[in-house]
């Protein structure tokens, strides 16, 4: 397996979860446990990129979001561009994955990535529309910014 991947896979979720809002302080404690695991989470490659679902084996922070995708993340492997999308499932992080348009590269010899696309600003309308669906975020969120873990 390429150590390269695993390296982008990392620094992916790192920069996606690199935000300034309490929302993601949960995501950033989920990450922190899923590093540890990287190599044993499953890696499934589509001939255009992959997916990559995250082994979380510890107990950990939830919140009340049944289903999520951040699409503002992406960089580049080999000169080529990759998109990405960050899914969140059931309060968890879930899966990340990538697509280029041509062929995924047997081999990643480089690669950037890029800080996410959208702001705070941008990111707080969607925030809201999960709040809408699910009140309970809306406290589990008030707890968070008060200094309290959710329940």
């Amino acid at each position: 397996m390429d150590d390269k991947l695993f390296e982008f896979i990392a620094d992916l979720t790192t920069s996606a979860l690199k935000r300034d809002h309490p929302i993601f302080e949960v995501f950033r404690e989920q990450w922190n446990v899923a590093r540890k695991y990287l190599r044993q989470g499953k890696l499934e490659f589509t001939g255009v990129g992959f997916y990559y679902y995250y082994l979380i084996p510890e107990p950990v922070r939830r919140l009340s979001i049944r289903s999520w995708t951040l699409g503002d993340i992406g960089g580049y492997v080999n000169g080529d561009y990759v998109y990405c999308r960050l899914h969140i499932g059931e309060g968890m992080l879930e899966a990340i994955d990538g697509c280029v348009l041509d062929e995924w590269p047997q081999v990643i010899h480089e690669y950037i990535v890029n800080p996410p696309s959208w702001s705070t600003e941008e990111i707080e309308p969607l925030i809201q529309s999960l709040i809408r669906k699910n009140p309970a975020l809306g406290f589990e969120l008030e707890q968070l910014q008060r200094g309290q873990k959710p329940n």
